[in-house]
C-alpha cells in the first residue's frame, strides 16, 4: 500500500532506477512476453525491501499500453542468501588458510627430514668405502640397499617440497606418461625383491 500513488521509478532505489526503466523499456518492446526482474525499493521510513516483479503489458480501453505489475517482497529471501554468500566466502578463505598452513608444514617438514638424510648417506658412504675382505658376508649388499632406499627417500622428499610448490601456485607440473610394468619393476627393485616370472 506504501507505493500506491507513486511514479514507478521514484520508489525504486537510486542505484537501481537505470536498471528498472531498462526493464520496463523492454517489457514494452516485447509486449507479448511476461517478464520479471528484481530489485530494490525504498519505502517512505527510507527502509530498503528487495521486490521480484512480474510484469505484462495489456491495453487500457483506448488501445494503450499499460504495464500490469504483481510484486512481491523477497526481502528476507535476499538477506538469506547475503548471508549464505558471507559464509561461503569466510569458508573459503578459512580453506585457503588452511591449505597455505598445510603447504608451509609440508616444506618445513620436508627440509627437516633432508638434514638427517644427508648426514646417513654420507655415514653409508663410509662405510661403503671402509669395507675390505673383513666385511662380513653380505654387508656390502646391505650398504648399497640402504644407500638405495636412502636416495629413494630424498626423492619423496623432492616430490613432497614440489606439491607444496604446486598447491603454492608456484610450479606448473611436468606431466608424462610412464609404463606402469617399469614403475612396479622399479618399486620391486628399491625393496630388494626379485621379480617372478
Amino acid at each position: 500500500d506504501e507505493l500506491v500513488g507513486h511514479c514507478v521509478l521514484t520508489v525504486f532505489h537510486e542505484d537501481d532506477r537505470d536498471k528498472a526503466m531498462e526493464c520496463l523499456r523492454t517489457a514494452f518492446r516485447s509486449p507479448a512476453q511476461v517478464h520479471q526482474w528484481e530489485l530494490r525499493k525504498v519505502r517512505k521510513d527510507g527502509r530498503v525491501l528487495w521486490v521480484r516483479e512480474d510484469v505484462r503489458i495489456i491495453q487500457d480501453i483506448a488501445g494503450n499500453p499499460l504495464a500490469l505489475i504483481v510484486c512481491d517482497d523477497i526481502t528476507e529471501r535476499q538477506r538469506a542468501e547475503e548471508r549464505l554468500r558471507k559464509s561461503q566466502t569466510a569458508m573459503l578463505e578459512a580453506l585457503r588458510h588452511s591449505d597455505a598452513l598445510k603447504s608451509a608444514l609440508l616444506s618445513s617438514v620436508s627440509h627437516e627430514l633432508r638434514t638427517p638424510l644427508t648426514a646417513i648417506k654420507a655415514l653409508v658412504a663410509g662405510l661403503a668405502d671402509d669395507s675390505d675382505d673383513a666385511t662380513p658376508p653380505g654387508a656390502t649388499d646391505l650398504v648399497e640397499r640402504i644407500n638405495q632406499q636412502i636416495d629413494y627417500l630424498n626423492k619423496v622428499i623432492e616430490n613432497l617440497l614440489d606439491m607444496s610448490a604446486i598447491e603454492a601456485g608456484r610450479l606448473v607440473p611436468n606431466r608424462d606418461w610412464h609404463v606402469l610394468e617399469e614403475l612396479i619393476e622399479g618399486a620391486i627393485r628399491r625393496i630388494g625383491h626379485p621379480r617372478h616370472t
